[in-house]
């Protein structure tokens, strides 16, 4: 599966020389668009670690509980979202709350 932009023209059915050029262009395209994920991904997961270190060290309250619990949780979301383009090294993180 691979998301066009509008920017590609989605060949008629019966065209299948138009097929096998977008095949083609998805290939050459590939190896760049993986590593904007990633890199994406890696920022994502960045951001969420620095504003679990930030919350982790405010004085304890339940709403702070809360925004921690959500901010973990999302984290593990992206870490699982962008597993396949090779952001699992980014799980070395910040450690979770629990362990601060």
């Amino acid at each position: 599966m691979w998301e066009l932009s509008r920017k590609w023209r989605i060949p008629k059915a019966s065209n299948l020389k138009a097929w096998v050029d977008l095949a083609a262009m998805v290939d050459r395209d590939r190896p760049l668009r993986e590593t904007r994920i990633r890199q994406w991904g890696e920022r994502e997961i960045r951001e969420v670690d620095r504003k679990i270190e930030i919350y982790s060290m405010r004085k304890p309250s339940d709403r702070r509980d809360e925004i921690l619990r959500v901010l973990v949780r999302k984290r593990a979301n992206l870490l699982l979202a962008y597993s396949s383009y090779g952001a699992s090294h980014c799980d070395k993180g910040p450690a979770t709350p629990g362990t601060r």
